[in-house]
């Protein structure tokens, strides 16, 4: 059971973990403000989970953690990418894509 409250997604049945709605997008600086606001809005939860972006490889908080493998490529713009870090053959299939409806 997923459930969506007050800018937390809360998961699970026995066991109830919550997460921030846009985790991808926004970072934890502070956990312990950000627990006391679940507190303040009652969800009820056991754990609150959240990450660190990369490269950030050292944990920055006394929380447990644990590590997930991640395949992470370095991108300073799409030109780079597109022109340094592809071959001729996708950059191809890029650009006939939207002929065919694909939207890249």
């Amino acid at each position: 059971m997923i459930l969506e409250r007050g800018g937390f997604t809360i998961a699970g049945r026995f066991l109830k973990t919550a997460r921030l709605k846009g985790e991808w997008i926004d970072d934890v600086e502070d956990p312990e403000s950000i627990i006391r606001r679940l507190k303040a809005e009652n969800i009820r939860a056991d754990l609150f989970t959240f990450w660190q972006r990369y490269p950030d490889s050292k944990p920055r908080f006394p929380y447990h953690t644990e590590w997930d493998n991640w395949a992470v490529l370095p991108i300073t713009s799409y030109e780079d990418w597109f022109h340094h870090h592809l071959n001729t053959k996708l950059r191809a299939k890029i650009r006939k894509a939207p002929k065919m409806g694909v939207e890249v």
